[in-house]
């Protein structure tokens, strides 16, 4: 099924594989109260407009990945017939189980850090309170949104199907040199139960021959007699 779905994603609509969070931030700029007043003719919902392709792919690969599913199955081939008159609300609920390969599954957990306005000394605490406020409500708010629509547009954000496919080709083929390479040195070099000495540097070698000259002296004064006492 899922070779079957990534066969058609080759020849699918380019449209669906344009950068979402590009997308939402049209959105944001063209469906705003300023675009109505500045530029009424350039206002638009784009956030509505531009993801209708994306609303009849989701429903079209749904019921294709169920009709996929389900074709060895006599019992349930009889009513794929029906499933070309679709109610809004049975499309939803197919929407709801549709499962698409080409976008990251993977909940990659990070965080953001904005580094805060640097005080003023020069200024009192209540100025640098009510500058705080201002930088809070003109710059790190905005980021913060910027920064949620991203990890949210991530998450519904499809690949191109043969750039997937070249990348995870050619990683297996990196991960195969690496084992092989693995496999050559052990067969040349073969296994030893010899400990490998850590090498010494240049600091060390020094702190052994000092050392090592300190205790020839010791030994020295040691073993020569000892002076008359006078």
């Amino acid at each position: 099924m899922t070779e079957r779905f990534l066969e058609r994603a080759k020849t699918r609509d380019p449209v669906l594989e344009q950068s979402i969070f590009s997308l939402l931030e049209s959105d944001a700029r063209d469906n705003s109260w300023a675009q109505i007043v500045n530029n009424p003719d350039m206002a638009r919902d784009v956030a509505t407009e531009e993801t209708r392709p994306f609303r009849e792919y989701m429903v079209n690969e749904s019921v294709q990945q169920f009709r996929d599913y389900y074709e060895d199955d006599e019992a349930t081939v009889g009513f794929f017939e029906l499933l070309d008159n679709l109610t809004n609300r049975d499309k939803i609920r197919f929407m709801e189980i549709f499962e698409d390969p080409t976008v990251d599954q993977q909940d990659f957990k990070q965080f953001y850090m904005i580094q805060k306005r640097e005080y003023n000394p020069e200024l009192s605490i209540f100025s640098n309170m009510v500058l705080d406020l201002v930088d809070f409500k003109d710059r790190i708010r905005p980021l913060s949104k910027d920064i949620s629509m991203l990890e949210s547009a991530t998450k519904y954000q499809k690949a191109n199907v043969e750039k997937m496919q070249t990348k995870n080709a050619e990683f297996r083929q990196l991960l195969n040199e690496v084992v092989n390479d693995g496999d050559d040195r052990i067969e040349s070099e073969g296994y030893s139960s010899v400990e490998i000495s850590e090498p010494k540097t240049e600091a060390v070698e020094e702190a052994a021959a000092e050392e090592a000259v300190v205790e020839d002296a010791e030994e020295a004064a040691e073993e020569a007699p000892e002076e008359e006492k006078k």
